[in-house]
């Protein structure tokens, strides 16, 4: 994937974090338990796409430089 769709999908996920974190706030402990999935799921999901950004940038700084020369 490119680093402009990877960069929206971090902002997605980002966005998407924060708002069930403020839904869960209202829940009772035993519905929140019931939707951990869902977070722990997300969270994966977080981490999953900011490493692939991270390798994305290098790769896209490396063809930058390998262009210049």
């Amino acid at each position: 994937m490119s680093v402009k769709r990877l960069s929206l999908l971090d902002e997605f996920h980002a966005v998407i974090s924060r708002r069930l974190k403020d839904l869960f706030k209202r829940l009772s402990h035993a519905e929140v338990e019931n939707f951990r999935d869902i977070i722990n799921n997300l969270d994966y999901s977080h981490r999953i796409t900011k490493e692939l950004l991270k390798k994305a940038k290098e790769f896209q700084r490396r063809d930058i430089e390998a262009k210049k020369k």
